[in-house]
């Protein structure tokens, strides 16, 4: 088995080879590393272009499903047990639940908060970690490459369809970590799609329960990392960022009122309040705090204020 490990490593090799021979292009020096995607080995702004197809969203233990071929490079039961749980998408929940951040955007936030209300079992528990557990993943992998993107420097990043029960995430995966990459500034050039001949849907059977697609989009995504606009030579000077700042405040109109519960309601019922925006953190409050939530209104005990903000005439979020 090893024997014919070697002889299909050494096979790729040459095609690899006469593929750089046919586009006469010159070859330097070669570094091979092995580091983790959160904690890279390279130095600041050292690298020109990155190419890369982050774990899909599909909940694949991916160390188990290569263990013979890990095994052959030499990673034993330990290592293996370490490396579960330190890959993206890996089944496996972490000790701590990773904190949701707003730079993941609003896509991102809206399709965990689907997750977390989907009736199926488990969804707001261990689904809801393993998934949170990938897109804290998958974002902090994308500051690490911006940590090591030259300036103007490219990415390339392979994507493809993902579901959650009956919730598609597939493109919508792409307008994820498109969002992700606009909050690291950087510019979105370039997109393609295209059917995946080969998927790994197969291995989970529940699935056609809640769908009957069977064929997978992958999606192409190039970014360029673009100089933060504080950064590049034509910056503001600190007096012109303070007349900015002041101009901006001079729009901020703050009042106080004292609204009853069925006046909220009223509002509320003729969609004049929106309670769950996109940017609305998801939902925390057990049952039980819920229950002494309401006790204290009863009680007309004191509670904290409701903060809105009018996004447009009498519409409030």
């Amino acid at each position: 088995m090893i024997s014919c490990f070697n002889d299909q490593v050494n096979e790729l090799l040459a095609l690899l080879s006469n593929k750089v021979n046919d586009l006469n292009v010159e070859t330097g020096s070669i570094s091979l590393g092995l580091s983790n995607s959160t904690n890279l080995i390279v130095e600041d702004e050292s690298v020109d272009a990155v190419i890369t197809s982050p774990p899909y969203c599909t909940r694949i233990d991916y160390a188990v499903l290569t263990s013979l071929e890990l095994a052959l490079l030499g990673i034993n039961d330990d290592d293996l047990a370490t490396l579960r749980r330190t890959l993206i998408g890996s089944p496996l929940t972490h000790p701590t639940e990773p904190e949701i951040n707003v730079d993941w955007r609003n896509l991102c936030l809206t399709t965990i908060n689907r997750i977390k209300r989907h009736e199926s079992k488990a969804s707001d528990t261990y689904y809801l970690r393993t998934y949170l557990q990938y897109f804290d993943g998958l974002y902090k992998s994308l500051i690490e490459i911006d940590r090591v993107l030259t300036s103007n420097g490219k990415c390339v990043i392979v994507v493809q369809d993902s579901y959650y029960k009956d919730i598609h995430i597939n493109i919508n995966l792409a307008e994820i970590v498109s969002e992700m990459a606009t909050s690291l500034n950087w510019k979105h050039t370039k997109q393609l799609s295209y059917t995946s001949k080969q998927s790994m849907s197969w291995i989970n059977t529940n699935s056609k329960k809640y769908r009957n697609i069977t064929k997978d989009k992958e999606t192409v995504l190039f970014f360029q990392k673009e100089l933060n606009d504080m950064t590049k030579e034509s910056k503001v000077s600190p007096a012109e960022l303070i007349q900015i700042v002041d101009s901006k405040i001079d729009l901020v109109k703050t009042r106080t009122l004292d609204l009853s519960f069925n006046e909220l309601l009223d509002m509320y019922e003729d969609d004049e309040l929106e309670i769950s925006p996109e940017y609305q953190r998801l939902f925390r409050w057990s049952e039980e705090k819920q229950s002494r939530f309401i006790e204290s209104l009863i009680l007309e005990m004191p509670i904290p204020p409701i903060f809105v903000i009018e996004v447009k005439d009498g519409i409030y979020e």
